[in-house]
């Protein structure tokens, strides 16, 4: 049997936890900005959860090479100056994106 002071504590934990939790998913989420200079924060799949990327922000110029993106939702996301050199674009929704002057390979 559980003592008052040990059911007190174990209470205390299982409510700070899930806080906790989703405290630190917030602050590793990646965003972009649409081109109607809409912020999207945290970047989203394409089911309108949080995207599990959590890397550099989505924009022009950024360091993009690791970026897993598959799945994401970048509607109307401004994807100019992006290297997709080597990029997995599986299922990305890029509907309304700007993709023009982006860096091509040769």
């Amino acid at each position: 049997m559980v003592n008052t002071s040990h059911r007190k504590t174990l209470i205390r934990l299982l409510t700070i936890f899930p806080l906790a939790a989703l405290a630190v998913a917030s602050v590793d989420a990646a965003s972009y900005e649409q081109r109607s200079g809409t912020i999207i924060d945290p970047i989203l799949d394409r089911d309108g959860n949080i995207h599990a990327y959590s890397g550099n922000n989505l924009e022009p110029d950024a360091n993009l090479r690791s970026a897993r993106t598959i799945s994401a939702n970048l509607t109307g996301h401004d994807m100019s100056r992006w290297d997709l050199s080597g990029k997995n674009l599986t299922e990305v929704n890029l509907t309304d994106a700007n993709l023009t002057k982006m860096a091509r390979t040769t």
